[in-house]
């Protein structure tokens, strides 16, 4: 089932980002079986979201036996915001709340105005939490 506002593809990308996050400390790699296993989810469909995290310059990886994903310790101050907003997310949320077509200012339907609030308020939001902020206030509802 999808959310409103995010569906299951961002929902997963910030889950995987605040797991390895959440587990910075331990000194280690993390294979996409791990990762999709804790966040339950299918393997390839994490190493999609996992690949794009990479291509995106939010994670990095090593290779060999030990090898795996991590998020670089830089990369915790990162916004919610930087880590999404490759996904055209932003797009998504400028569509009509009740998909009416040619909603838009001039002929706005009866949530335009509302709906235009939530959305800049959500959007600075995302562009004020940093990873690190973000899985802090999760404590232990990340896996």
């Amino acid at each position: 089932m999808e959310t409103l506002l995010f569906d299951r593809y961002i929902i997963l990308l910030l889950k995987a980002v605040l797991f390895l996050a959440k587990h910075k400390d331990e000194q280690k790699y993390f294979k996409v079986k791990e990762i999709a296993e804790r966040l339950d989810v299918s393997k390839s469909y994490m190493a999609r979201i996992i690949q794009s995290l990479v291509h995106h310059k939010i994670l990095e990886s090593s290779t060999g036996p030990t090898g795996g994903f991590y998020l670089p310790k830089s990369n915790l101050k990162l916004t919610l915001h930087d880590v999404i907003q490759h996904t055209g997310y932003e797009d998504e949320l400028k569509k009509c709340i009740m998909e009416w077509p040619d909603c838009n200012e001039e002929q706005p339907c009866p949530l335009h105005q509302n709906w235009k609030r939530f959305r800049e308020t959500l959007i600075l939001d995302l562009k004020k939490f940093t990873i690190e902020e973000a899985c802090e206030q999760l404590y232990e509802r990340i896996v």
